[in-house]
């Protein structure tokens, strides 16, 4: 079964995209989905523990991005939702063992997805 929860956290980042729009220094509220890819427990009638991931989040994310400049604290000189997608995926698959996918928003409309592809 396929478990979902969003989080969200808050952060300036700088990019050089040539002409566009979100060239320079600006900020978003970030959105992230976290899928989970577990067995139905009939007993607990769960295939997640909420409280846990919501616990992972706030440890393993939240305290470190939270109202942070993500080119200091990522250490990336472009912090796209892409790099934040994988640098996401590398920071909670050991502590979140059935991790199957990360969504990462920048804005309600545009979403980017990773599920541990092999990259180049």
């Amino acid at each position: 079964m396929r478990v979902s929860v969003d989080f969200g956290f808050s952060a300036s980042h700088e990019v050089s995209a040539p002409g566009g729009p979100c060239r320079g220094l600006h900020g978003h509220e970030y959105r992230v989905r976290i899928t989970l890819d577990r067995p139905f427990d009939p007993g607990r009638g769960l295939a997640a523990d909420y409280r846990e991931l919501r616990e992972v989040f706030q440890s393993a994310v939240f305290a470190i991005l939270d109202h942070r400049h993500l080119n200091e604290t990522m250490g990336l000189a472009e912090p796209t939702a892409e790099r934040l997608g994988l640098w996401l995926w590398e920071r909670l698959r050991e502590r979140l063992p059935a991790l199957a996918e990360i969504g990462v928003s920048e804005t309600p409309e545009r979403w980017v997805h990773y599920a541990g592809e092999s990259q180049p």
